[in-house]
């Protein structure tokens, strides 16, 4: 017994094509190498980190000659 399998053809698409795409999407999704792959949805624990160095930016925006929000010390000496 044969069986066909369909294939699906996916164009490859061009960066202004992406970007694009993006505008109007829904739904965000990353772009490699022509391909685009949806992106999860951010969790809770994502979004309150997020909120947290967003309102420490903030602050130290304000202390002069600071030029960014501290790193814990594992990412400091990643050279971020």
């Amino acid at each position: 017994m044969l069986t066909h399998m369909a294939t699906q053809v996916q164009r490859r698409l061009t960066v202004e094509q992406y970007l694009d795409q993006e505008r109007r999407a829904e739904v965000r999704s990353e772009y490699l190498d022509g391909e685009t792959f949806v992106m999860a949805a951010a969790s809770l624990a994502h979004n309150v980190a997020l909120a947290a160095k967003l309102k420490l930016s903030r602050i130290y925006e304000r202390v002069p000659g600071l030029q960014q929000a501290p790193l814990s010390s594992s990412a400091a000496g990643e050279g971020i």
